[in-house]
């Protein structure tokens, strides 16, 4: 719920001074004395204002995007290593291994979407960097069981070949 603050001018009359007006539109409350306003021929300007302001998107630091951006470039590299690495395991590839793989590549694609769109500057408005972060967090999710799975399944070929040879 956002507070209403009402302000009060006299164009210039020594009524209520420009700190005040400042101080209320940063959501402070002005103290005005009714004796301190002028006589009827000065004109009253109110003001309200609301302080969650539907038009201006609320900004982010750019310290903590720069911040969101680091960790997910980061997780993106491992996540990109781990499909290299596991590309260049010894076990041989199933069928099987479709069902890793898929999540595994849908979940980078979307890593890779939300650092596309954190890299833009229209991210340094909260919607665009809360929708980015979503998208990371899907992608993070669906690489993290892709990977689940790829290690359940290389766990299960590993048994397999030492059952057979034991």
């Amino acid at each position: 719920m956002s507070r209403k603050i009402i302000a009060a001018s006299t164009f210039g009359q020594d009524g209520v001074s420009d700190e005040t007006l400042q101080g209320a539109a940063q959501g402070q409350r002005a103290a005005i004395p009714d004796a301190s306003l002028p006589s009827a021929e000065a004109a009253i300007f109110k003001v309200t204002m609301n302080l969650h302001d539907p038009n201006q998107d609320d900004l982010v630091e750019t310290i903590f995007r720069n911040g969101t951006l680091t960790v997910v470039g980061i997780v993106l590299a491992f996540s990109l290593g781990f499909v290299t690495h596991w590309a260049a395991n010894p076990i041989p590839w199933e069928p099987l291994d479709a069902f890793a793989l898929f999540p595994i590549f849908i979940g980078i694609i979307l890593q890779i979407k939300a650092l596309s769109d954190l890299l833009d500057h229209k991210c340094l408005q909260r919607r665009p960097f809360l929708r980015a972060n979503r998208i990371f967090m899907t992608g993070l999710i669906l690489t993290a069981g892709g990977v689940m799975i790829a290690i359940l399944l290389d766990f299960l070929e590993i048994t397999k070949i030492a059952g057979t040879i034991g």
